[in-house]
């Protein structure tokens, strides 16, 4: 129980999101000596920015907090434990902005990459969760699980998950 309690999360599913996501802004905001009223309709005057984003979701298990309790070995070697319903537990997003504006990053240009890159994120949550990404972090917990408890020489006939 110890040994497991140091695991802290039990990750059992990653997948890979790619996605482009485009922003604009005006630069009217940005250039407020120009004459706001003439520049605000100009296309000309929107700054454009792409970000390309790659990501990782990992759904699994959080078994840091485990009571002694929610595990029980029977004397046939069945480990049966009661886990908590499987979360989304990490999203790591790598990304690379291209921007209209060459040369100068401006506080408006980190504000609207910040803010693309959130929306990038909650893009590959919901296509996590309708792939169905906790269905199969339940489905694959058990067998690493039984692994798990194998490489820590615990010999088990089986691990059912409630």
């Amino acid at each position: 129980m110890t040994e497991l309690q140091k695991v802290e999360t039990l990750e059992t599913v990653k997948k890979n999101f790619t996605e482009t996501i485009e922003g604009e802004q005006q630069l009217a905001k940005l250039l407020p000596d120009i004459g706001v009223d003439q520049i605000i309709g100009s296309a000309l005057f929107k700054d454009k920015m792409v970000l390309n984003v790659q990501g990782e979701v990992t759904a699994g298990y959080i078994i840091k907090d485990l009571d002694t309790w929610a595990i029980q070995i029977s004397r046939d070697g069945t480990v049966t434990m009661v886990l908590w319903e499987p979360t989304i537990l990490w999203v790591h997003l790598t990304s690379t902005m291209e921007s209209t504006r060459l040369g100068i990053v401006s506080p408006q240009d980190i504000a609207m990459e910040t803010k693309l890159r959130e929306k990038a994120s909650d893009m590959m949550i919901q296509e996590a969760l309708s792939g169905n990404i906790l269905q199969i972090a339940k489905n694959n917990a058990q067998s690493l699980l039984q692994t798990l408890f194998l490489q820590a020489r615990i010999q088990i006939k089986e691990v059912i998950i409630k």
